[in-house]
């Protein structure tokens, strides 16, 4: 399926350590793909995300915000799930509620 309008993207996990856990992620634009990494600092919940060429602000955004959403569920080592080993969303420029 190809991507006229919004991204489709997909992380894949590339290491969980004790102090952080990075992703590699593709990307689908309308206008090509782009890869990256993605990489969060567990004490403090920090994201940094490198690409070249970088992804669109809308999107950086969006996978910053799932990225720290996956963090806030795994605080509590007690309780906390594995790192999911890929995911893959679609968003669409507008925000997730354009249909």
């Amino acid at each position: 399926m190809e991507v006229v309008e919004g991204a489709r993207f997909t992380l894949r996990l590339d290491r969980a350590e004790a102090a952080n856990v990075a992703y590699q992620f593709e990307v689908e634009l309308g206008g090509g793909r782009r890869s990256g990494t993605v990489s969060i600092e567990l004490a403090a919940g920090a994201v940094a995300v490198a690409s070249e060429p970088a992804v669109p602000e809308w999107l950086e955004s969006t996978i910053v915000g799932l990225v720290r959403s996956l963090w806030r569920a795994r605080r509590d080592p007690q309780t906390a799930a594995p790192w999911p080993r890929r995911l893959t969303r679609w968003r669409h420029p507008n925000g997730a509620q354009v249909r």
